[in-house]
């Protein structure tokens, strides 16, 4: 299959604009430009390139073909003559052909196939959500992690969640499902009814999740399709499902709550042990022969009902039904009278107006959201402590814009229930979504503390922790919810990032290694990761990382910034700057590449001797924007003290280390700065600060014996040559060769003689010293060298 893609962003007036143009691949044969304003997209235009199968034949005509494309489009947005306008995709069914041979692909456990065109219709097209998750369990099944499942617990699992609102928690479940039973298009049902935003969609894997639900129920699989239609009641989609729950609910008998014998089987998704019902009184209405007993169940009442949080129901008792006579067993529409019929009766005696939530709930899932604050507000007038109502409302009153009336009823709901979870969640989302961070990680602190086994929300916590400068706190939220659910991709990105932000890169890499199988490899995730391995000295793997990224998006600047940064580690300096220009084209504002850049020129000033190349890397770290003070400053303290100024450098150095600069570099520079300014106890102290971030570093010993040896001290000089020495090892050689100092020596310095001249005045000092002794024996048979790279 054959790739093709080109990316640019650019500025049009106020308004960013992306355009993207891709070859859709050899069997569409189309290149397809799109231009999004934000995540919206504003235009869309395609060429059939049919005439050139098969396209890998003609790949020089269809490069010219895609670029010649993009920048027609690129060219006409800039000039102002394409006419921007929101567009839907009209080829909706080239693009549900693509989805349906994805998931063939799935279910014939062609993971590689399924993973390369999901992830195609999920770059095409972001606001399909259902690709993305798909594209999830292929990933699992391509790498081999998808493991057995506990399928019927987290089939219900899921559609507990699913009919408590908690949509995210659900397709966490059924993904598991689907990964271990790629086949199943139960489970791939469910995954694109809760995923998918097209409603077209959702109303036909509805219908056919009430058809796969009737099937299991005739089969005897009464648990799997319980859940089942719980999902579909849920959904509430059918037209004629609500007829019929209206025609069978006024057909059905109705009988006296306290003549009822109480429920002793459910829908409660939770496992447990069944139990035999006590005895009943009496049936008056029996049941048609051979139909079987449908349950049912508080919460899945008031799911039905669009309640939410059925709490202020669950001290009612439900009664166990019997069939109207003329329910016939088997197909969808018995499936949902038989739910209809066992849940109708379950609303005899109730204190609070049923027709009243109903429609409430009825109003607000038809978008009526005026009505609905109506109908939750003539229930409260009444009954001012349903939780449910005050939920309804302010979920109401939040469509409607009204922030403060929707969120003091969401906010009274959780008072009433402060040990319900999932309230207090969604109350928490509400927050977040607005950016009120420290109201929204008190909520999500209630829900964790009330028992939520929610990964999700823990990791919206760890993010609002984040965002509120508390890293440390986000670090314990991050790992609870990957106890909770250990294919949680984000959260694992987010906790590799605070790791690389804390120097923990080693734990970092593990972290973002074992993301990837759970999200796609985007520039936030490749970032980090070359960054970790970047800090290790990893740098081939770096390099690897940072071409991936480049391939990946060669429009994105911090692609180019990785790879800029790892010429710079490997002293390759010329490729470093073209690197780092290229990302500053594209994001001139781009803070690693501002600090890379400015420490390329410094680099490149100082290996010349050219002061021009340090004033380039002096103005670009004068003018840098958003990037971190700390680093600015040091390197800033760097430039400084390549020009000799030296007195300059050691405020400035001193001055990062103030504000948190890194402490390895930022040391070893202030020990150069005060070496050349003759103060060798204050260069001496720095260099002994900087042992502790890199004790096996052979230069600072060799570093602090050259300044001992300037103070006239023979016998610490004798004992870090020692150290140096030591820390090198053998070389099988009559010469050893030590790397580069930190201080700065002349060109003409002797280290030889400076280790002579330590261990001679050493032994002056004291016949007895080991140090200056052990280094005499070493100095008379080897040869010293000191690299000058």
């Amino acid at each position: 299959l054959m790739s093709l893609s080109r990316k640019t962003e650019l500025t049009v007036g106020s308004d960013a604009f992306s355009v993207r143009t891709d070859l859709l691949g050899d069997e569409l044969a189309v290149i397809e430009s799109r231009v999004l304003l934000g995540a919206k997209e504003v235009y869309r235009t395609e060429t059939n390139v049919q005439e050139f199968m098969p396209l890998s034949e003609h790949r020089v005509e269809i490069s010219h073909w895609v670029d010649t494309q993009h920048q027609t489009v690129v060219q006409r947005l800039i000039e102002g003559s394409l006419s921007v306008e929101t567009v839907t995709f009209q080829s909706e069914e080239a693009r549900e052909a693509r989805l349906q041979l994805a998931l063939s692909s799935l279910a014939a456990e062609e993971f590689t196939a399924a993973a390369r065109e999901l992830r195609q219709i999920a770059d095409q097209y972001p606001d399909m959500q259902e690709a993305r998750e798909l594209l999830e369990v292929a990933q699992a099944g391509e790498s081999g992690e998808a493991t057995e499942a506990n399928a019927l617990r987290k089939l219900k699992a899921g559609a507990q969640a699913f009919a408590k609102g908690s949509t995210r928690r659900a397709i966490e479940f059924w993904k598991v499902c689907l990964a271990s039973d790629p086949a199943s298009r139960t489970y791939q049902c469910l995954i694109l009814l809760a995923a998918t935003k097209s409603q077209k969609r959702r109303d036909k894997c509805a219908q056919e999740i009430i058809s796969l639900g009737g099937q299991l129920l005739t089969e005897g699989f009464r648990e799997e399709a319980h859940a089942l239609l719980l999902v579909a009641q849920t959904v509430e989609q059918s037209e004629v499902a609500r007829q019929n729950e209206v025609r069978l609910a006024e057909q059905a008998p109705v009988h006296p709550v306290q003549a009822e014998p109480q429920l002793a089987e459910d829908l409660d998704l939770q496992e447990g042990p069944e139990t035999d019902p006590p005895a009943a009184a009496p049936d008056t209405n029996p049941r048609s022969p051979g139909a079987p007993e449908i349950p049912a169940s508080p919460d899945s009442s008031a799911d039905l009902l669009g309640i939410s949080d059925p709490a202020p129901l669950r001290t009612l008792d439900f009664r166990r039904l019997p069939l109207p006579p003329n329910v016939l067993i088997g197909g969808a529409a018995t499936v949902v009278a038989l739910l209809v019929v066992a849940f109708s009766f379950s609303l005899v005696g109730r204190s609070v107006p049923v027709e009243l939530l109903d429609r409430a709930s009825a109003s607000f899932n038809a978008g009526q959201y005026t009505e609905a604050t109506q109908a939750y507000s003539r229930i409260l007038s009444d009954w001012q402590d349903v939780a449910s109502a005050h939920l309804g409302r302010g979920r109401a009153r939040l469509a409607l814009g009204d922030e403060e009336g929707g969120l003091a009823d969401l906010t009274r709901a959780v008072e009433l229930e402060p040990d319900a979870p999932t309230s207090a969640e969604e109350l928490a989302d509400v927050l977040y979504v607005r950016g009120r961070y420290r109201e929204a990680a008190e909520y999500y602190l209630q829900a964790a503390d009330s028992g939520s086994q929610d990964s999700g929300a823990r990791y919206r916590l760890a993010s609002s922790l984040v965002q509120l400068n508390r890293p440390d706190d986000a670090l314990e939220h991050l790992e609870a919810a990957l106890e909770i659910d250990p294919s949680h991709g984000e959260a694992r990105l987010l906790l590799g990032t605070l790791l690389n932000a804390e120097g923990r890169h080693a734990q970092a890499e593990r972290e973002l290694r074992a993301a990837r199988a759970h999200i796609d490899a985007d520039g936030d995730f490749l970032t980090e990761l070359g960054y970790a391995l970047l800090k290790q000295d990893k740098l081939d793997e770096a390099e690897e990382v940072a071409r991936e990224f480049v391939r990946f998006d060669t429009g994105d600047a911090r692609s180019h910034t990785l790879l800029g940064d790892v010429f710079l580690q490997r002293k390759q300096y010329e490729l470093a700057r073209i690197e780092l220009i290229q990302a500053l084209q594209t994001n001139p504002n781009d803070p690693r590449a501002q600090i890379a850049l400015g420490q390329t020129w410094l680099a490149i000033g100082k290996r010349q001797g050219d002061r021009r190349d340090l004033e380039k890397a002096r103005q670009i770290l004068e003018s840098a924007q958003g990037v971190p003070e700390s680093e600015r400053v040091m390197v800033l303290g760097q430039v400084a003290l390549a020009e000799s100024k030296l007195s300059e450098a050691v405020t400035l150095l001193e001055q990062s280390l103030g504000i948190g600069a890194e402490e390895l570099p930022a040391r070893l520079s202030l020990a150069d700065a005060k070496y050349r300014a003759k103060d060798f106890a204050g260069a001496a102290t720095e260099l002994q600060r900087a042992r502790l971030f890199a004790s096996k570093d052979a230069a600072i010993p060799l570093s602090l014996g050259i300044t001992y040896s300037q103070a006239r001290d023979p016998l610490r000089a004798s004992a870090e040559y020692l150290k140096a020495i030591q820390l090198i090892g053998p070389s099988g050689t009559e010469t050893v060769s030590f790397p580069a100092p930190y201080v700065s020596v002349p060109r003409r310095f002797d280290i030889n003689r400076s280790i002579r001249s330590a261990y001679r005045g050493g032994i002056n000092q004291s016949e007895d010293d080991p140090d200056a002794t052990a280094l005499k024996t070493l100095a008379e048979s080897t040869s010293f060298t000191i690299s000058r790279d």
